[in-house]
């Protein structure tokens, strides 16, 4: 096999080897978004530029012809897998037919219409011999349709192109302006070697045109990110978020509410675009308020078509010069947020309800603990308890405190001659005495047996005297008169004492009123008696 060396030829040798070199660059990253059709590109303009290169330096008709028909898989694929990379790099999938093998149709047809051609010439109808080892081709009928095919692929990729750059921010437009720049070089060369413009009469120079796009689109994904930072469709995202987005112009119309929105307030997508807000919301007029609110956040409740409740964010899109161009609403459903809050309000008055009563089942149980069953009267254990805290507290406000002790009189004597449950009575009938005589600040308790102690905070001693004397004389009458004069004359003695006057510590006062009890029983009961040194009992000096 002959082979004659040419510029052309020469050429797509050169475009060859920067396309393998660019297919060896692009190969490892095969697996991102737009990386196995970017992959398939190279390989098709490898294959297309080799084979035209081979045809282009063989001697022969025949040889000629042979590697054409080797070029043409190559060739009709290009194009095929440029759209492919375009809709799947761009994120609109759903613009290729389905299934995409439909692509492949006529590429198809037009490689096998390339191997019989000699059967029936619908690809090329004959040759015209040209100086310097050129073959011009006479093409048939089929040629114009996989040509046509081809252009239309390529269009409607450069179209899809020009949409996403008109949808997407800067940050992404210089991709879509390098792929646009890119594509145009072999759809200038194609458009040239169909029309006889080609700057190599009678070939084509698209092959040698694509190793600029090779050289372009692998720069641009080592260096650009080309298929690691790769646009995603604003729609899709909207479309796929859960919470329900609605988008007004600075006129306040619809410009696009996503399939959530639509969802839960129940509108027909078709019936918004353009429509004013407030004809729109007009069902839920708390949120219509949000649109020209000045808060952030608020929370609406939606009542149909399903009751629910959402945090509505709004936030106002400007311009550069602060002019308004629209509003931006997103409902999140906070339904399940309220519920639970709902579910722990109860559970907390619940709890409060609760503690409310083990607090007053403890109070109750303290209660208890603290008086006697019979009388009712605080018992001894809370007398220690308090007599230490009321005795600081006088002597800190310089105040007095009485300390009275009682004693029933012959107690004994009526539990024997009269039962126990008749001495049991008594002590309830002095324990009502004592709670209805004595002021609400004064301490009663059963010390032990028929003995009790009153503590009289801030009482004089003259006073306390006196109230004790109400109390002895009141004794006798009340126990006749309830006991309808069953019982004997019941009376009480009592010894009282005093702070500072007599003791400054709790337990010299209690010792000085219990001497003066005894000073009492001794002196013939049924009577009250105020403590003094006289009676053999000097408290011990203080300080």
């Amino acid at each position: 096999m002959d082979w004659h060396w040419s510029l052309y030829g020469l050429c797509l040798l050169a475009s060859a080897v920067v396309m393998a070199v660019a297919l060896m660059m692009v190969w490892p990253r095969r697996g991102a978004i737009g990386g196995r059709p970017l992959v398939g590109l190279l390989i098709a303009m490898l294959v297309w530029t080799l084979a035209y290169a081979c045809e282009a330096m063989v001697v022969g008709e025949n040889a000629k012809i042979f590697f054409g028909t080797l070029g043409y898989p190559g060739a009709m694929s290009v194009p095929v897998f440029f759209f492919l990379f375009v809709v799947e790099y761009t994120q609109r999938e759903k613009w290729a037919p389905q299934p995409r093998w439909l692509l492949w149709i006529v590429p198809a047809f037009c490689v096998i219409a390339a191997a019989t051609n000699s059967l029936h010439h619908w690809l090329w109808t004959g040759f015209v011999p040209q100086p310097g080892n050129i073959l011009v081709y006479e093409h048939g009928p089929v040629f114009f349709l996989v040509i046509g095919y081809s252009y239309l692929l390529l269009l409607a990729a450069l179209a899809i192109l020009v949409v996403a750059f008109g949808r997407h921010d800067d940050s992404y437009r210089g991709q879509f302006t390098l792929m646009l720049v890119l594509a145009a070089f072999p759809i200038l060369g194609s458009i040239a070697y169909v029309f006889g413009f080609s700057p190599f009469p009678g070939q084509d120079p698209a092959p040698i045109a694509f190793s600029v796009t090779a050289v372009g689109m692998t720069w641009a994904t080592l260096r650009q990110g080309l298929l690691t930072v790769v646009p995603i469709a604003q729609e899709s995202v909207l479309e796929n978020l859960h919470d329900a987005v609605l988008v007004l112009d600075a006129a306040d119309r619809v410009a696009m509410a996503n399939a959530a929105f639509c969802d839960w307030l129940g509108i027909q997508r078709r019936d918004l675009a353009g429509t004013p807000v407030a004809s729109v919301l007009a069902p839920w007029p708390g949120l219509l308020q949000t649109v020209t609110s000045d808060r952030d956040h608020t929370d609406v409740f939606l009542e149909h078509p399903r009751a629910r409740h959402v945090d509505v964010q709004r936030a106002v899109v400007s311009d550069e010069r602060g002019r308004v161009r629209g509003r931006v609403l997103v409902l999140r459903d906070i339904n399940a947020l309220r519920l639970t809050e709902l579910e722990l309000r109860d559970a907390n008055e619940k709890l409060t309800a609760q503690l409310v009563t083990i607090q007053t089942l403890q109070d109750g149980l303290r209660e208890q603990a603290l008086r006697d069953p019979l009388t009712g009267l605080y018992n001894r254990r809370y007398l220690e308890e308090t007599f230490g805290r009321e005795l600081a507290r006088a002597e800190r406000e310089n105040t007095p405190l009485c300390l009275l002790m009682l004693d029933l009189d012959h107690f004994k004597r009526l539990n024997d001659e009269h039962g126990h449950a008749a001495g049991d009575q008594v002590l309830r009938w002095l324990g009502d005495l004592l709670r209805a005589r004595l002021r609400p600040g004064d301490i009663a308790c059963r010390y032990g047996g028929e003995e009790f102690i009153i503590l009289m905070p801030s009482a004089p001693l003259e006073v306390t005297r006196e109230r004790a004397e109400q109390l002895r004389a009141a004794l006798p009458r009340l126990v006749g008169t309830a006991s309808g004069n069953r019982y004997p004359p019941v009376t009480l003695s009592a010894g009282l004492a005093a702070f500072p006057d007599h003791a400054r510590s709790s337990s010299e006062l209690r010792r000085c009123a219990d001497v003066a009890l005894y000073a009492a029983k001794r002196a013939g009961r049924d009577q009250v008696v105020v403590y003094s040194e006289r009676m053999g009992f000097t408290p011990a000096p203080r300080g």
